[in-house]
């Protein structure tokens, strides 16, 4: 590595990997990319199956106030619940854009992954990755030891919490042996890989090869499983917030004499009967419960439970079954319509 050490802070990209391992990385991220989007299109098939939507949705102001700034989590989560989630969103849109800002990097013309900046990126790129993982281990444990009663949870959500967690380490664990194997003397920016590079032996380059490969391995599988898990909800909730109506959550919309003769129904009878947007919503649920908690019918022992509401309409959307089918008549009536959920 003498050849190619570095005069200012840097990192080599693809560092010991061959051509034809590099040209497999790529032919597996694309193909890992092309799984993720084949799963996600089937589900869109679903949403198309609804209604237009009627507005014109603040696209921008809506992803800046509710995804960016996590306002409703923020405002109307348990404080068990909040902080944990806060430190993951925030932690992993951190790695996103470190990731993101490495790729443009890597393949525009213009190389500023250097100096002061790469600096500046690692130490805090490497600080973000601790919330992501604090994050992930809260929630583990809150599932594991203190799951409130409205929280679903089954054996994939704790695969999940464990497969965001090797992404996770193993990335430290990459950092540390690039470190260990090419020390530098601006090795101390990245305060948490040069902590495990201390504990690691020397790493040959070989040996460094082989935790690459590990860690993208973790990378390729994460992309391909994203709508098999609830991790959907990191694509699905993005957009089905972008395209919220500009109208008070829970307000119904008149219908009409003339739409009754010519649907011959009352309102919704199938799920297709919901705009697209509704039937992308119920899809980005991630079944926190959260709307369960705060209903007053729920909370005084009636049958009412919203959560279980919006996942029979989730199920009528797949097997295309009349709503009422996936619902009981008696937790609709117990609705008293405050909107509270």
């Amino acid at each position: 590595m003498a050849n190619l050490r570095p005069v200012e802070p840097t990192r080599i990209e693809f560092m010991h990997i061959p051509p034809w391992q590099k040209a497999l990385f790529y032919v597996l991220s694309f193909a890992s990319i092309g799984i993720c989007s084949w799963q996600i299109w089937a589900r869109v098939q679903l949403w198309r199956s609804g209604k237009p939507i009627g507005w014109k949705p603040d696209l921008l102001g809506n992803v800046w106030t509710y995804v960016i700034g996590q306002r409703k989590v923020q405002s109307s989560r348990q404080k068990s619940g909040a902080p944990m989630h806060l430190f993951i969103f925030y932690g992993f849109l951190a790695l996103f854009i470190a990731t993101t800002l490495l790729g443009i990097n890597t393949y525009s013309p213009v190389k500023f992954h250097k100096g002061t900046y790469f600096l500046i990126y690692e130490t805090t790129f490497d600080i973000f990755g601790v919330f992501f993982v604090v994050g992930v281990v809260w929630a583990f444990i809150r599932r594991w030891k203190f799951k409130p009663p409205s929280l679903s949870s089954n054996n994939n959500d704790f695969w999940t919490l464990g497969l965001l967690f090797a992404l996770a380490f193993t990335g430290y664990l990459l950092e540390a042996a690039r470190i260990s194997n090419w020390p530098q003397t601006w090795d101390s920016a990245s305060p948490v890989g040069n902590w495990m590079a201390q504990m690691l032996p020397p790493v040959s380059d070989e040996a460094y090869v082989g935790i690459w490969w590990f860690h993208f391995a973790w990378v390729f599988v994460f992309i391909s499983v994203i709508p098999r898990m609830r991790l959907r909800h990191i694509v699905m909730a993005i957009f089905s917030t972008a395209g919220k109506p500009d109208q008070p959550m829970g307000e119904l919309k008149p219908i009409t004499m003339d739409e009754v003769e010519e649907t011959g129904q009352i309102g919704v009878a199938l799920a297709k009967d919901y705009s697209r947007w509704h039937l992308l919503s119920v899809d980005a649920c991630m079944e926190c419960g959260r709307c369960t908690e705060v209903c007053p019918a729920h909370g005084v022992g009636k049958i009412l439970n919203p959560k279980e509401i919006v996942l029979g309409v989730r199920q009528a959307m797949v097997n295309g079954a009349p709503i009422v089918e996936s619902l009981t008549e008696e937790a609709l009536w117990a609705c008293t319509t405050c909107n509270a959920c």
